[in-house]
């Protein structure tokens, strides 16, 4: 479990400075918890963590689609199937995402644009409930960088509270 959170806080590393992870760094990841998955759990503990993963890519890819979760981010999530147990990973999955929010919150306060950013969801849910579809959540790709949160941080902090003991 400790090389998990080494390797993802590289993955940390590479999303903040160059908003990419490596894909040999998600393979690496990938290797290292399918193998220690299969060592301690074997092979149901295996296919029910390659479920798990295979299910997240699914449920979470509408939100890449849209523009509002990067692959890299999805990516992060499946290979993490492979470390956190089935009976921890809602608790996981909701606490990455709620740090995220957090993280999101405060971003936006202190750039002082919570009306901008409420009204460009608001016209942005408005046009999807008229045209019955998701459609791309567009913004320019300046203001995607500036205002955009990685996940991997997120993510990085709920494994280091699994790991803690905390859930």
């Amino acid at each position: 479990m400790q090389a998990f959170i080494f390797l993802l806080s590289l993955a940390c590393a590479f999303d903040y400075k160059s908003r990419k992870i490596p894909n040999l760094l998600i393979v690496t990841i990938l290797f290292l918890g399918v193998g220690s998955m299969y060592w301690h759990s074997g092979l149901s503990g295996f296919l029910r963590a390659a479920l798990l993963g295979a299910s997240l890519v699914v449920l979470l890819y509408p939100l890449f689609k849209i523009g509002v979760l990067g692959a890299g981010d999805i990516k992060l999530y499946f290979v993490s199937a492979f470390f956190i147990p089935l009976k921890s990973y809602p608790v996981f999955l909701f606490l990455s995402l709620l740090i995220s929010a957090c993280f999101s919150l405060v971003k936006i306060l202190k750039n002082k644009e919570l009306r901008c950013r409420l009204g460009y969801f608001f016209a942005y849910a408005k046009t999807v409930a008229r045209k019955g579809r998701l459609l791309t959540y567009h913004i320019d790709k300046f203001e995607r960088q500036r205002n955009s949160i990685c996940l991997s941080g997120p993510i990085f902090i709920s494994a280091f509270i699994y790991v803690g003991g905390f859930y």
